[in-house]
């Protein structure tokens, strides 16, 4: 495909990560999904909101919560789950990538966020709308990593 960015050399470089996370090693992972990363938004335009450059920032995210690196981990979590909302709409709530996306956060989340911090988000999570469309059935996932982000951090 040249230089010019293409769908099937993005899937190459994210599979080549996801190749180096599975032998263990998360900072070649982590240069391949940036490259891949890179190459969606050239696709797909820099502040365009698509699923695929949603699922590349979930996997850095993984990346960096594994080398250490909560901060950038917790940005790209955030990052990913705002651009599933934005691409899924009434759907987000039933989505099963969002709900692994929501797991990873929260996972990462609760090792960076001191108790007080996660107390606050608790008491705003009780803003969010409890019923969803009468078309939507929540995922269940997405319930329990919500609850769980505030209230881990308590026991």
């Amino acid at each position: 495909h040249g230089d010019k960015p293409h769908p099937n050399t993005a899937t190459l470089l994210s599979n080549l990560g996801a190749s180096w996370w599975q032998v263990g090693d998360k900072g070649k992972a982590a240069v391949y999904f940036e490259q891949c990363l890179g190459m969606m938004k050239a696709i797909h335009g820099d502040h365009t909101a698509h699923p695929d450059i949603a699922g590349a920032m979930n996997n850095l995210g993984l990346c960096f919560k594994e080398n250490g690196d909560l901060s950038k981990a917790i940005n790209y979590f955030v990052q990913s789950i705002a651009m599933m909302k934005t691409v899924l709409g009434q759907e987000y709530a039933s989505h099963a990538s969002v709900a692994a996306t929501l797991a990873n956060f929260e996972a990462t989340w609760n090792k960076a966020v001191p108790c007080n911090q996660a107390l606050m988000y608790e008491e705003q999570s009780l803003n969010v709308p409890r019923t969803p469309p009468a078309n939507i059935t929540p995922h269940p996932d997405i319930a329990a990593s919500l609850s769980d982000l505030g209230s881990s951090r308590l026991k």
